[in-house]
C-alpha cells in the first residue's frame, strides 16, 4: 500500500515538472514562432509545375524540368501563383509569425514585403526575397506564370524567346529592376501580349515603350499598365500595336512621370488613363462625347485644357487634383458634371462660348463654384458672364439645379427668378 502511495506522489510531481513546458510549448505555437518552417528556413530549390528552380549567389535561375509535375509539360509554369492571402482563424499562427518578421498585412488578407508596397505571391521562393537581385530564365521555359517574380529586390531579369506567355502582374512592384534582358531570337515570334511590369518604378529609363520591347508584343483593353515605370511613349507607334477594335487597358498610364502630352482618342478614353501621370496638355478630339473617370486626376503639370462641344459628360475626379489653372468650353451648352470632376482645382480663367446661353453659362459656373474651382480671383469669359446684374430672369424648370441662387454665384443683385415649366430635380 505504502508502494502504491509513493508511486502515485511520484508520477504527480513529474505532471508538475512537465506542465510549463507543455503551456510553453503551446504559446509558441499560438505565437507562430516554430510554425511556419518555409519563412524560417525556405527551401533554395525545386520544381514547380513544368519547370526546376534554384537560388544561389543572389539568382533565381528558372530552367525547364525533366521531371515536370503532373498535367505540366517541360518548361511550362503553372499558370498563376497568386497573392499569398492568410486571413482564416486557422492561420493566425502563419499571420502572427508573418507580422513577427516585419511583413504587412493589406487587405484580404494579403501581405507586403517588409517596408515595400510590394505584394507577396504564393511562389515557392516567396521567402527569399532578401536573396533574389537577378532573375535568369533558361531557355526552353514557354511560359511565365502571372505574379511569378514580384521580389522588391530584384534589379535585373533575362527572358528567352522560348517563352511564348507572360503572365499579368509576374514582375509588378519589382522596384528596384532595371535591366530586362530578351535573349535569343525574338524576330520571327509569335504575337504575345503585353503583360508583367506594372510599378516598376525604376524600369524605362531612357527607353520609348515600343522601342524597348519586342516587336511581338501587343496591347489590348486586358493588357498589364505600365503604371509607374520610366518609359516616354510615342503614341503613334503604341497604337500600331493595339489590337483592332481594343482600347488602352485602364490605367495604363497612370504615375508614368515621362508622358507629357497626349491626344485622347476613343482608345485612350478610358478609366484612370493618366492619373497622376506627367501630362502637361493633352488635346481632346472633336468625337468625344465624355472624359473618363479620374482620367487627368492628379496631373499637376497639366494647367489648361479645352472642352470640345462635342463633349457632354465629364465624369467622376476627371480633372481633380490637377493643375488646372484655364478651363475653355468651347460648345453652346453646358456638360453634365460627375461628382468631384473638378475637386481641388483653382481656375485662373473660365472661358465659355460667346454664343452660349445663360442658363447653359450658369450650369458650368454654378458646378465650378461649388467645388471650389471658381474663386473671386477666376477670370470669366465673355464678360457678360460674369460679375452683372440680374432681373427677372427666366429659365427652363427642367433643368434643375440650374434655377436656384446658388447657381448664380457670380451675379450680383439676381431677383425674381421664374421658373418655366415644370422643375425637376
Amino acid at each position: 500500500m505504502k508502494k502504491r502511495l509513493l508511486s502515485a506522489i511520484l508520477s504527480f510531481c513529474m505532471l508538475l515538472t512537465m506542465a510549463p513546458t507543455v503551456a510553453f510549448a503551446a504559446e509558441d505555437a499560438e505565437a507562430g514562432t516554430a510554425s511556419v518552417p518555409e519563412l524560417e528556413n525556405p527551401a533554395t530549390e525545386g520544381t514547380s509545375g513544368g519547370i526546376d528552380w534554384k537560388a544561389e549567389g543572389g539568382t533565381l535561375t528558372i530552367t525547364p524540368s525533366n521531371s515536370p509535375e503532373s498535367d505540366y509539360t517541360k518548361g511550362q509554369m503553372v499558370e498563376n501563383y497568386g497573392t499569398l492571402t492568410k486571413s482564416d482563424p486557422e492561420d493566425a499562427a502563419y499571420i502572427a509569425a508573418l507580422t513577427a518578421a516585419g511583413y504587412t498585412p493589406g487587405s484580404n488578407g494579403h501581405f507586403y514585403y517588409p517596408n515595400t508596397e510590394t505584394w507577396v505571391s504564393d511562389s515557392p521562393w516567396k521567402f527569399l526575397s532578401d536573396q533574389i537581385t537577378k532573375v535568369v530564365v533558361e531557355d526552353g521555359v514557354t511560359s511565365i506564370a502571372a505574379r511569378a517574380f514580384r521580389l522588391p529586390n530584384v534589379t535585373e531579369v533575362s527572358i528567352p524567346a522560348s517563352v511564348a506567355s507572360i503572365g499579368k502582374l509576374a514582375f509588378e512592384s519589382c522596384v528596384k529592376l532595371t535591366t530586362v534582358n530578351w535573349t535569343g531570337d525574338w524576330s520571327s515570334h509569335d504575337p504575345m501580349a503585353f503583360n508583367g511590369f506594372s510599378r516598376c518604378s525604376s524600369l524605362g529609363n531612357g527607353y520609348e515603350l515600343t522601342d524597348w520591347m519586342p516587336a511581338c508584343f501587343y496591347v489590348n483593353a486586358d493588357s498589364d499598365s505600365i503604371e509607374g515605370t520610366q518609359f516616354t511613349v510615342d503614341f503613334d507607334k503604341l497604337n500600331g500595336r493595339l489590337q483592332d477594335g481594343t482600347t488602352y487597358p485602364r490605367a495604363m498610364f497612370r504615375s508614368v512621370p515621362k508622358i507629357t502630352s497626349a491626344t485622347l482618342t476613343s482608345q485612350l478614353n478610358v478609366d484612370y488613363i493618366f492619373e497622376y501621370s506627367g501630362i502637361q496638355s493633352v488635346t481632346i478630339a472633336d468625337d468625344q462625347t465624355s472624359i473618363a473617370i479620374a482620367a487627368f486626376r492628379g496631373c499637376e503639370g497639366l494647367t489648361s485644357v479645352t472642352i470640345p462641344a462635342s463633349v457632354t459628360t465629364i465624369h467622376m475626379r476627371a480633372f481633380a487634383d490637377s493643375g488646372l489653372k484655364n478651363i475653355t468650353f468651347s460648345g453652346s451648352t453646358s456638360p453634365t458634371f460627375g461628382s468631384f470632376a473638378f475637386e481641388n482645382v483653382k481656375l485662373d480663367s473660365l472661358t465659355l462660348n460667346e454664343n452660349m446661353s445663360l442658363t447653359e453659362a450658369v450650369k458650368i459656373i454654378g458646378e465650378l463654384t461649388r467645388e471650389g474651382a471658381i474663386t473671386d480671383s477666376t477670370t470669366i469669359t465673355p464678360a457678360k458672364f460674369a460679375n452683372f446684374n440680374a432681373e427677372n430672369v427666366v429659365v427652363d424648370g427642367a433643368e434643375g439645379e440650374a434655377i436656384n441662387h446658388q447657381s448664380y454665384p457670380l451675379v450680383k443683385n439676381l431677383t425674381n427668378i421664374g421658373v418655366q415649366g415644370v422643375q425637376t430635380r
